[in-house]
């Protein structure tokens, strides 16, 4: 992930080839480029299991067979510049694969500039789908030039052909050089985030109380400082909390509970933290939430159950349509959570008339622009996401996911805070650079003085990154309007001619 300007000719090959096929084999270069730019991308998958790579790369190879036959029939048929076309049909199937059961946004290209001011920049007034066409266009560009230049052989008609992918280029570089908006804080808070780096699977008590006891030592040395909060990963504690200190069913679970309990209440301080928590559904059975708690004033205070499940991993896609399938891959993969309905903030009164309010997004969320859009329009002032991607056992699959957080910073306008359990946890800024990390795979605190700065001009950037996202989609409609209106006017040309 550390060499993000190769996104801007590492799609060149592949338009190289693809500009030259009809429909059916294009539809063939798609499966074998979903499938080697998944297995690239996505390899770790995996270690969580076999199985999830499989439908991943099903899903993959499904989904740019046709975003390729897509493409070439658009080109066809509505005569359009290939490189418009192309650009256009694959930003509105990123577009599409975002919605519905089997959402996924992984792979967009434009999460390959993470690291770029300039990227981020336009990220913030166009969102990720912005940055993903500059780079796809280039990329289209650059091949239709080359190609260009061999048909013709005329190099002044090609070397003019290269000034636009270098002009887009230059304009998001010189982005990131333009003043960045400031406002005073109206609150300073400090946060430390806990990275225990628990790379064994939590499967039983003695896990679970090594676990915690990894968790409240850092935390001890954390509480030193007086911390404002203390945040620990996702699932940091397995067990469901208030489930067992009611029941106490288990005498070894409801051991290692009551010691987080003990720990949690002489802390004297905000702790919010990623548990697994149980549900009675009234007709004897349990359900199950992946969340996020938050401990404080001696008890706990708020909950926020994840609403965006991983697709086969937390939760089978239409279950109810296929249950013995579903059980199926829940006994083997282990899909039991129950996705949240509600955009739950938490409270964190500090020093303050008013509470800081803040969200805290679980993992695989923070693909989703738009949840992060809804809960900064309910009012958060900042973001903590809480993650464990210690399965992985792949720092690539972390800085991945670093990644997209980055870009959910700059849309939003506000700080995130990521809290991992072997990385990478790191602090980011409202305009997405990273002003602190913890490395993959080591234990540590990360210390945050977190400003809390009042937002202006959010609703405007709101609106221009809710039409960029269906940019891909819009630019079809207008090439298929256009063509509609080419026809139609040649046919009254053709009518009057012939009368």
């Amino acid at each position: 992930m550390g060499a993000g300007f190769l996104s801007w000719i590492a799609l060149v090959p592949l338009f190289l080839l693809v500009f030259r096929l009809d429909m059916a084999p294009s539809a063939i270069a798609g499966i074998l480029f979903g499938f080697l730019s998944r297995m690239g991308t996505g390899y770790w998958l995996a270690d969580y299991h076999p199985l999830a790579l499989l439908f991943v790369e099903i899903a993959s190879s499904l989904h740019y067979a046709l975003l390729f036959a897509a493409a070439s029939c658009t080109v066809k048929l509505l005569r359009a510049p290939a490189w418009l076309a192309w650009s256009a049909v694959w930003l509105s199937f990123d577009a599409l694969r975002s919605l519905g059961p089997l959402a996924d946004s992984y792979g967009s290209p434009g999460y390959a500039l993470y690291r770029s001011a300039g990227a981020l920049r336009l990220a913030s007034w166009g969102g990720v789908a912005s940055v993903s066409l500059a780079i796809v266009a280039v990329n289209a560009l650059i091949a239709r030039a080359l190609l260009h230049r061999v048909e013709a052989g005329v190099k002044r008609t090609a070397s003019a052909a290269f000034t636009a992918p270098m002009v887009i280029v230059l304009m998001v570089g010189l982005a990131g050089m333009l003043p960045t908006p400031h406002a005073d804080p109206s609150a300073v808070i400090r946060v430390d985030l806990i990275q225990p780096d628990i790379r064994h699977r939590q499967s039983g008590p003695p896990d679970y109380q090594k676990a915690m006891r990894d968790l409240i030592g850092l935390s001890e040395r954390a509480l030193d400082d007086s911390p404002d909060l203390i945040v620990w990963h996702e699932t940091a504690v397995v067990p469901p909390v208030e489930w067992h200190l009611k029941l106490r069913s288990d005498r070894e679970v409801y051991e290692s509970v009551a010691e987080l309990w003990t720990f949690l209440e002489r802390s004297g301080t905000f702790v919010l933290f990623g548990n697994g928590t149980a549900e009675a559904d009234g007709g004897g059975l349990r359900k199950n939430f992946n969340s996020a708690r938050l401990f404080g004033k001696g008890g706990l205070v708020g909950r926020y159950d994840k609403i965006r499940l991983v697709p086969f991993a937390e939760r089978v896609p239409l279950r109810e349509r296929f249950p013995g399938f579903a059980e199926v891959l829940e006994t083997r993969i282990g899909t039991a959570w129950t996705p949240g309905t509600t955009l739950t903030l938490f409270d964190l009164p500090v020093d303050r008339s008013a509470a800081i309010r803040f969200a805290a997004p679980i993992c695989f969320e923070d693909s989703f622009p738009g949840l992060f859009d809804a809960f900064a329009d309910k009012g958060a002032d900042f973001f903590i996401v809480l993650t464990d991607d210690s399965w992985s056992h792949s720092s690539s699959c972390e800085y991945q996911h670093l990644a997209m957080s980055c870009f959910r910073a700059a849309e939003t306008g506000l700080p995130v805070l990521r809290d991992a359990n072997t990385g990478i946890t790191a602090h980011i800024d409202p305009n997405g650079i990273i002003r602190g990390k913890l490395p993959p795979f080591a234990s540590g605190i990360l210390t945050v003085n977190l400003e809390i700065a009042p937002r202006s001009g959010r609703a405007i950037r709101v609106m221009t990154r809710r039409i960029a996202a269906w940019i891909g989609p819009i630019v079809l409609v207008v090439l298929l309007l256009g063509r509609l209106s080419l026809r139609l006017t040649r046919g009254r040309l053709r009518w009057k001619n012939g009368n």
